[in-house]
């Protein structure tokens, strides 16, 4: 009688049934169009709902498991009408994962240089850990470790060596009378206050100073101790000078791998590391 009339989408407060009494008051809210889109889909439809949860449930689009919907269900229906369904789903993946072993390294002076041999080969261990894998619309969006379980403990590595060290260094020779460049000079001494022969190494000053005393080992030419300083090349290159007397002379301009002996310092020169 009002003339007004009523769409399926709209609400009635009370409800059209209602019993007409004095001073009743009737409220109408519209119904308005939502679209509601999920995924590569969209579907439109007309409600007067007061949620979007209401909206879903009319329309018959639920959320399932994990889903969510923004604006959230128990949120007002939004200004511009768009509602979206975000489908989540999360899958628990399980992996073994190796777990690497220490090396110990015995410096031993009983083996013959350059020797190593392996006490004890070691083991890896074996870890098993569970991750949660996040997936909305089909695009993974986080991946979380909810745990990790060691199966097995590594077992160390055990090594012995008779060298700390090596490094490839380019090898000259020299002998007391071949040390000066002038003929009938000679100098017979050295750095570390001990004769020039077979036996004895020089390396650059800085080298000499971390290393004096050290026993080495240089295939070809055998065992020696840094005992004397040299120049070294002006390219910088890592220099040994190889000693000799001037009876057992041999000349040496190769690049050879010298290997430092035990016991090893307790600091190892940065050169060396």
């Amino acid at each position: 009688e009002a003339g007004v009339n009523l769409f399926v989408s709209d609400r009635v407060e009370p409800s059209v049934e209602t019993v007409i009494t004095s001073g009743l008051t009737v409220t109408i809210t519209p119904g308005r169009e939502i679209t509601v889109t999920a995924g590569n889909q969209s579907v439109r439809v007309r409600s007067s709902a007061a949620t979007v949860g209401q909206v879903l449930a009319e329309a018959g689009i639920p959320l399932i498991g994990l889903d969510t919907a923004v604006p959230s269900e128990d949120d007002a229906l939004p200004a511009d009408g768009q509602v979206r369904i975000v489908r989540v789903t999360e899958i628990v993946t399980s992996a073994y994962k190796v777990i690497p072993y220490k090396t110990e390294l015995i410096i031993s002076a009983e083996l013959e240089p350059p020797a190593q041999d392996v006490v004890d080969a070691g083991e890896v261990g074996i870890s098993l850990s569970r991750t949660r894998v996040r997936y909305e619309d089909g695009a993974e969006v986080s991946r979380i470790v909810e745990s990790e379980t060691v199966i097995r403990l590594p077992r160390t590595r055990v090594a012995r060596s008779s060298y700390w060290a090596s490094k490839e260094m380019f090898a000259t020779s020299y002998s007391p009378c071949r040390s000066s460049g002038e003929e009938g000079v000679c100098y017979y001494g050295t750095a570390y206050g001990i004769p020039v022969a077979k036996g004895v190494v020089g390396m650059i000053r800085d080298w000499y100073l971390a290393l004096r005393g050290t026993r080495v080992y240089i295939p070809g030419y055998g065992t020696a101790i840094v005992a004397d300083t040299g120049a070294g090349y002006p390219d910088g290159r890592a220099h040994i000078d190889l000693g000799y007397s001037d009876s057992d002379y041999v000349g040496w301009s190769s690049w050879v791998t010298v290997y430092f002996l035990a016991p090893a310092p307790l600091e190892i020169p940065w050169f060396l590391q």
